[in-house]
């Protein structure tokens, strides 16, 4: 029989040190590894002791340890700010017993294509704090896209701001505990009635996630009830894989068709 050792690390920079070998898996909620492949694993790092669990709030910004659940997160801003964007994307992510178990950090290390988290939080411009090999504060798409970010790293927490803008998240699903096929999330901030800043993410693309940069730039200076929704599902130009039971070419264009109706709907155009 195979036998799996068990670590229970009391701080960050011991559990980062263990997750450098390729054959530790680190564990906190656990919904993980339901869907991870054990067979070469010969070690399990249990978080659960590691202080990382608390919540505070300075000048705005809201950092949250990343031990926190779905559920913890969703609950404090449902009495801090109701409209948040992740109270939005995360209270219909998963099932209530789910959401009670899946961690922020734990999410983020994963990165998995059905994520309604990653988008809100690139969106969001959300910071990491990292401890291990690299240590500090980090954006969700560096972490993402740099490989050495991720190598015997342990996120402590995530800064997220309290106030968000106008925004809107979109789950493209069949039912509706189903994981999404995509999702899209858009971020406004409107000064003197244009578009001062936008951010615009779309995750479960070919490439995992895609940020609508040139898009971005576009909105930018623009009126926000002048801008024109058929452009923006011409400019809207993502590349989806082969999915079982979909087809490519049809969630691109559904993608730009919702994503059309989500900026209508921030501008308040009905029709």
């Amino acid at each position: 029989m195979k036998i799996i050792t068990w670590y229970y690390p009391d701080n960050p920079a011991e559990a980062a040190g263990l997750s450098e070998s390729d054959k530790v898996f680190l564990h906190s909620g656990g919904t993980g590894l339901l869907m991870s492949n054990l067979k070469g694993v010969q070690g399990l790092v249990d978080l659960n002791k590691l202080p990382l669990k608390t919540i505070h709030s300075e000048k705005g910004l809201i950092t949250f340890g990343s031990l926190c659940t779905y559920a913890d997160v969703v609950s404090y801003f449902k009495k801090k700010n109701p409209d948040h964007l992740l109270v939005h994307s995360l209270h219909q992510s998963a099932s209530t017993p789910l959401r009670n178990r899946v961690t922020l950090g734990g999410t983020l290390a994963m990165a998995p294509p059905w994520s309604d988290l990653t988008g809100p939080l690139m969106a969001l411009d959300a910071r990491l704090a990292l401890e291990g090999k690299s240590r500090g504060e980090y954006s969700v798409e560096d972490y993402l896209t740099q490989k050495e970010l991720r190598s015997g790293t342990v996120i402590t927490s995530v800064k997220i701001p309290l106030e968000c803008g106008l925004c809107a998240h979109y789950r493209e699903v069949r039912t509706q505990r189903d994981m999404p096929l995509f999702n899209l999330t858009v971020v406004l901030n409107v000064e003197k009635e244009r578009i001062s800043h936008a951010r615009l993410i779309a995750v479960g693309t070919r490439t995992k996630f895609t940020r609508m940069k040139e898009m971005e730039t576009w909105l930018k200076g623009q009126s926000l009830k002048s801008v024109k929704i058929p452009e923006v599902e011409k400019r809207c130009q993502l590349s989806f894989g082969n999915k079982a039971g979909t087809d490519p070419e049809y969630l691109a264009v559904k993608a730009s068709i919702e994503l059309g109706r989500m900026i209508a709907g921030l501008a308040g155009v009905t029709s």
